[in-house]
C-alpha cells in the first residue's frame, strides 16, 4: 500500500511540475504558448497550440544555433515533430539552423517567402553585412534536404490564413509581394534587400495577439500601415531586425500600439543591436521589453484574455532587506534595495494592512514614507516589489514599527503640500508649495524644509530651505521650482526638520500628463503615417514632453479641445466650414496651429486651403503662391537656398542655419508684403539677394521685388492672437531626414523652439491677455480689432467674475489691475462690463 502511495505521490508531483510550466501562468491551460529562443544573433520562435507546433526561423548555422540552443530545448520539451516551419527571408541567421533540424526532426511543411534572391556573388553580398558569401550555397543545401526528405515546400501568399489549431487565427500580412506580380522580372543586377521579403504573421488567440515581423524594415512597415492600418494593433511585437534602427518606425508603432516587445539579439553582437534609438521608441510607447541577450529564452503564455511571460533571467531578490531609516511621531520612512529594477509597494496598518502606497515606476532603491501615522502606535507593514514585465516574479518582506510619542511643546508643522498649477505636464516647470506654521508661543529656530519626489533620498531632493526663525503663530510658505521628466503619478514629499531630526512630513500624489500635438491626416496628407514626422516626434517628446498623435476623422472641437498644438501639413483636400469653426474656437481658447506649405512648382501648392483657416482664426498671415530662391547661397539650384536670418530669436532661439528645398513665402491679408509688428513675428527670412518667383507662371504670386523699399522675404512667420497662436512654415521642415542626417543644419532646434512657444498659448496669465487687449487700440485694421476684442472679452470677464464673488476688496484689486494700462479705450469698455456684472451679482446675492 505504501508503494502505491509513493507512486501516486510521484505521479502527482510530475503533474504539478507540468502544470507549473503551463497553466500556472493562466487560469486554465493556455490557448497558445510562444517561445522566443535565445539563439545568439538570429531568430527562432516556437509556437504551440493544443493541436500544432510551429517554428519560425532557426538561427544561424555559423553559430551552431541548432545544436547549441534549439535541439536541447526541443528534446527537453519532448518535441519530435514540427507541423509548420517558416523561413521568413533568406538570411543565414534565420534559416541556417534548419539544416541540422531537418536531419533530426520530422516536419509537416516548409513555407518560404523568397528563395531566388539568395546569391553567392561576393561583390553583391559585401553590400549586405548580414548576407555571407556562402548564403546561396547553404540555402541550396537546405532546400535539397527538404526535397530529399519529401517535406512539402511552398511559397507564402499574401493574406493567407494559416491553420495553427482550433481557436487560433494566424494570417500572413506581408511577404515577398513583388513576386505575386506576373509582370515582375528581376534583372541580374537588381539588388533586393532580403529583410524586405520577410514573412510577417499576426497570430491571435482571443483578445491577445502577436505580430511576428522577421527582419522587416521601414519599407514593409510602411506598406503594412497602408495595407492594414489599425488591423496591425497587437499585444506583443517581435521587434523587427533584432531591434535595429532600420525597423520600428513611428508610423508602424502608432498602428501596432504593442504592450510588450521581444527583441532577439546576441550578447555583444557586432551590429549594436538593439539600438538606443529603438529602445527610446519602445520607451515612448511605454512597452515592457524582453531581450534574449539579457533574458535568455523567453516563454509567453496566453489563455486569450491575458498574456504572461517567464524568462531565464535571474529572479528578483532583495539586495538589502527593508529597514526603517527614519521615524517620527506621525511618519516612518522604509527603504530597501533589489538586485534589478522592480515596482514599489508598502501595505500597512495597526491591526490589518488596510493602507498602502504603490508605485509602478521600476527602480532598484525603494524608499517609501508613510505619513499620517499616530504617535505611540505600533504598525504592521509588508513591502513588495515585482518585476514589471513578469508580474509573477514578486518578493515580499514583513515587519513592524512603533512611532514615538509626540513632542511636549508644539513644534512647527507642515500645513499642506501642493502645486501652483491645476494641471502638471512632464518636462514642464511648476512649483511645489509648502506652507509651514509655528503653533507655539515662542519662536522656533534651526528649522529646515526639504522637498523630494518619489522617495526621500539625496538623488530625489528637489530643494530645501532653512528658516533662521519662525515667530510664534507665524505661517511661512515656500515655493520650490521643479519639473518631472516622466509621465504618470509622482509622490511629492515634504520633510520638516529641527536640526537633523525629522519633526513632520506631508505628501501628495500628483499626475503628470504629456502636452499633446495633433497632426492632421484627414485632408490628403499622409506624411505622418509614412514616418516623415518620426524624428520630430521623438525630439519633441524627449526635450519638452510633447506627445504627437494623429487626427484621422473630421475635425470637431470636442476632438481637439485638450490639445496644445495642431499641425497641418500641406493639405490636398479642403477643410469643411464646421472644421474651420472648430479650429477658430480652439485658437480663441489658447490653442495654437502650425502649418507647413510648399512652393507652387508645377502648381502643386494649395495656399487657399491654408488661407481660409488663417482668415477664420483672425490671423493676418497668408501663404503666398510662389517659390523662394537665392541665387548665391544655395545647395545647387536657387530654389534650394540656405536660410541664415532669424529676426525673432526670442522664439527661434540660437538657430543659425536652415536648408529649404520646396518653400513658398508669406504675405499679409491684403496680399502685400508681410511686415513684423508687436504681435506678428518674422521667424526666418532670406538675405539681401534672395527673391521669390511665380514658378507655375500663373501670375498668382505676390513678388517681393515689386515693393519699394525691398522687404525681407519671410519663409516662416508667427502671430500671437491674444490667447492662441499660429506659426506658418513655407515647407515641410518636419521631414525626418532633417533629424536623421542633420549635418550643420538647425532644423530640429528651430522646430522645437517654435512649437514650444506655441504650447505656451494655453498658459497665458490674465495680465498678458489684458496687455494684449490694450495693444488693440493701436490695431490699424478695425475688423481685426473688433473680432479679437469680441473673442477675448468673454474669457477675461469670466475669469475676473469668478475672482470677485461679491468681494469688495477683490473689486478694488481689479480696478488696480486695469489702471496699470492707462486710458486704453478697449480696456475701459471691458472694465465697465466687469463692474456692471459685479453690481448685478451683488444685487442678486443680497449683498
Amino acid at each position: 500500500m505504501s508503494m502505491i502511495r509513493r507512486i501516486a505521490q510521484a505521479v502527482l508531483l510530475t503533474l504539478l511540475l507540468s502544470c507549473f510550466a503551463t497553466a500556472a501562468y493562466a487560469n486554465e491551460a493556455p490557448l497558445l504558448r510562444v517561445t522566443f529562443l535565445d539563439v545568439h544573433q538570429g531568430d527562432c520562435i516556437l509556437i504551440r497550440s493544443a493541436e500544432k507546433t510551429i517554428m519560425i526561423d532557426a538561427g544561424d548555422d555559423n553559430r551552431n544555433a541548432a545544436q547549441r540552443y534549439i535541439i536541447p530545448y526541443l528534446k527537453k520539451e519532448g518535441i519530435k515533430h514540427i507541423d509548420h516551419a517558416y523561413i521568413t527571408h533568406p538570411h543565414r541567421d534565420h534559416f541556417g539552423g534548419f539544416i541540422d533540424l531537418v536531419k533530426e526532426f520530422s516536419f509537416g511543411e516548409f513555407v518560404y517567402s523568397n528563395d531566388t534572391e539568395v546569391s553567392s556573388d561576393e561583390e553583391r553580398d559585401n553590400s549586405d553585412p548580414e548576407r555571407g558569401p556562402q548564403d546561396g550555397l547553404i540555402y541550396a543545401q537546405l532546400r535539397d534536404l527538404i526535397v530529399k526528405n519529401n517535406i512539402p515546400y511552398r511559397r507564402a501568399a499574401m493574406g493567407e490564413m494559416l491553420n495553427w489549431g482550433k481557436g487560433i487565427k494566424a494570417e500572413v500580412l506581408y511577404c515577398d509581394a513583388r513576386r505575386d506580380d506576373s509582370d515582375y522580372r528581376a534583372s541580374e543586377t537588381d539588388k533586393v534587400n532580403p529583410n524586405d521579403m520577410s514573412i510577417i504573421i499576426k497570430v491571435t488567440a482571443g483578445n491577445i495577439s502577436y505580430l511576428l515581423t522577421g527582419d522587416a524594415e521601414k519599407k514593409p512597415e510602411s506598406d503594412m500601415v497602408a495595407l492594414h492600418g489599425s488591423k496591425l494593433q497587437s499585444t506583443v511585437l517581435k521587434s523587427g531586425h533584432h531591434g535595429s534602427k532600420t525597423s520600428s518606425s513611428h508610423a508602424f508603432m502608432d498602428a501596432v500600439l504593442p504592450e510588450y516587445g521581444v527583441i532577439s539579439a546576441g550578447t555583444g553582437n557586432s551590429f549594436g543591436h538593439p539600438t538606443q534609438t529603438v529602445l527610446d521608441i519602445y520607451d515612448y510607447h511605454k512597452m515592457k521589453v524582453f531581450r534574449t541577450d539579457k533574458d535568455g529564452h523567453i516563454e509567453s503564455y496566453t489563455d486569450g484574455k491575458t498574456v504572461k511571460f517567464v524568462t531565464d533571467n535571474s529572479l528578483l531578490e532583495f539586495a538589502q532587506k527593508p529597514k526603517v531609516i527614519s521615524l517620527t511621531a506621525n511618519s516612518a520612512t522604509i527603504q530597501w534595495t533589489t538586485n534589478k529594477a522592480g515596482t514599489t509597494a508598502v501595505f500597512y496598518g495597526e491591526n490589518s494592512l488596510t493602507s498602502s502606497k504603490v508605485y509602478d515606476h521600476a527602480i532598484k532603491t525603494h524608499t517609501v514614507t508613510l505619513t499620517g501615522l499616530k504617535p505611540s502606535s505600533t504598525y504592521k507593514f509588508r513591502v513588495e516589489s515585482r518585476d514589471p514585465r513578469e508580474i509573477d516574479k514578486v518578493i515580499t518582506s514583513e515587519g513592524t514599527l512603533t512611532t514615538p510619542a509626540g513632542a511636549s511643546d508644539p513644534l512647527p508643522k507642515i500645513v499642506s503640500i501642493g502645486a501652483n498649477l491645476d494641471k502638471l505636464y512632464m518636462k514642464h516647470p511648476f512649483k511645489v508649495l509648502v506652507p509651514v506654521k509655528n503653533p507655539a508661543n515662542v519662536a522656533a529656530t534651526s528649522i529646515t524644509l526639504e522637498v523630494y519626489h518619489s522617495a526621500i533620498c539625496p538623488t530625489n531632493l528637489i530643494d530645501k530651505v532653512k528658516f533662521d526663525k519662525l515667530d510664534p503663530e507665524e505661517t511661512m510658505q515656500s515655493a520650490f521650482p521643479t519639473q518631472i521628466d516622466w509621465l504618470g503619478e509622482v509622490e511629492l514629499i515634504a520633510v520638516l526638520k529641527k536640526g537633523t531630526k525629522i519633526i513632520d512630513t506631508a505628501s501628495i500624489i500628483v499626475k503628470l500628463d504629456a502636452k499633446v500635438m495633433l497632426v492632421d491626416c484627414i485632408h490628403g496628407n499622409k506624411d505622418y503615417y509614412t514616418g516623415r514626422f518620426a524624428g520630430m516626434k521623438m525630439d519633441l517628446f524627449q526635450n519638452y514632453g510633447i506627445q504627437m498623435r494623429s487626427i484621422s476623422k473630421t475635425i470637431t472641437y470636442d476632438m481637439i479641445q485638450d490639445a496644445f498644438v495642431i499641425a497641418i501639413p500641406h493639405p490636398t483636400l479642403d477643410f469643411k466650414k464646421e472644421e474651420v469653426t472648430a479650429l477658430k474656437k480652439f485658437v480663441s481658447g489658447g490653442g495654437s496651429l502650425i502649418m507647413f506649405g510648399k512652393s507652387d512648382y508645377r502648381n502643386l501648392s494649395n495656399p487657399d486651403m491654408f488661407n481660409s483657416i488663417l482668415k477664420g482664426v483672425g490671423s493676418k498671415i497668408r501663404f503666398n503662391d510662389d517659390q523662394m530662391c537665392d541665387p548665391t547661397d544655395n545647395i545647387g539650384p536657387p530654389y534650394r537656398p540656405f536660410i541664415k536670418l532669424f529676426p525673432t530669436d526670442a522664439i527661434t532661439g540660437n538657430t543659425k542655419k536652415l536648408l529649404l528645398r520646396d518653400s513658398c513665402t508669406f504675405i499679409n491679408s491684403t496680399n502685400k508684403g508681410l511686415v513684423a509688428s508687436k504681435n506678428l513675428f518674422l521667424l526666418a527670412t532670406g538675405d539681401d539677394d534672395a527673391y521669390n518667383s511665380d514658378a507655375d507662371n500663373l501670375g498668382d504670386a505676390y513678388i517681393y521685388a515689386s515693393h519699394t523699399p525691398l522687404l525681407p522675404i519671410p519663409v516662416a512667420a508667427a502671430e500671437d492672437l491674444g490667447l492662441g497662436r499660429v506659426a506658418c512654415f513655407g515647407e515641410a521642415l518636419y521631414n525626418d531626414n532633417f533629424y536623421t542626417s542633420p549635418g550643420d543644419l538647425d532644423t530640429a532646434m528651430f522646430n522645437r523652439n517654435v512649437i514650444r512657444w506655441l504650447t505656451l498659448g494655453k498658459e497665458k496669465t490674465i495680465r498678458a491677455v489684458l496687455e494684449y487687449i490694450a495693444d488693440l487700440d493701436n490695431e490699424s485694421d478695425p475688423e481685426v480689432r473688433v473680432d479679437r476684442l469680441a473673442e477675448l472679452s468673454p474669457i477675461v470677464i469670466q475669469h475676473l467674475r469668478g475672482k470677485l464673488d461679491g468681494d469688495a476688496s477683490a473689486m478694488r484689486n481689479v480696478d488696480e489691475l486695469f489702471s496699470e494700462y492707462g486710458d486704453s479705450p478697449s480696456l475701459a469698455g471691458l472694465k465697465r462690463q466687469v463692474e456692471q456684472l459685479h453690481r448685478f451679482d451683488n444685487l442678486h446675492s443680497g449683498n
